[in-house]
């Protein structure tokens, strides 16, 4: 396997922007205590809520750490998202489509985060 690590800092200089929201957001999902977490819940709430319920009926010893754990995992998102923006970029796609995805690779994220959240409660 052929590591280029020259490769991913270049790449990784080119999505600085989504490195320092990453460094922000994963900073503030520890330090809002479940602020971040149960925000992107809120987001996300329209689809998980006819399955797993209101996030306000949530009770027990996991939805804290869930809370604080799921803000500071969204964060990850923003790699994700800079690194398919930036590929778009190279392909020469408008910058207000790249927005929009960029956007909806963060929602779906959060979707993704709390859905393995709630479906590991409910086994």
């Amino acid at each position: 396997m052929n590591l280029n690590f020259s490769a991913w800092w270049t790449c990784i200089a080119q999505i600085k922007r989504s490195v320092i929201w990453f460094l922000i957001t994963f900073a503030l999902g520890l330090f809002s205590m479940g602020g971040l977490g149960g925000a992107i819940c809120f987001l996300v709430s329209p689809v998980l809520s006819p399955i797993y319920g209101d996030f306000d009926s949530w009770h027990g010893d996991w939805v804290w750490p869930a809370m604080i754990g799921s803000g500071m995992a969204w964060a990850f998102g923003f790699l994700g998202a800079g690194f398919l923006n930036l590929r778009l970029e190279r392909k020469g796609l408008a910058p207000v489509l790249r927005r929009t995805i960029y956007v909806a690779v963060l929602w779906c994220w959060a979707l993704g985060v709390w859905w393995i959240i709630l479906w590991n409660q409910a086994l």
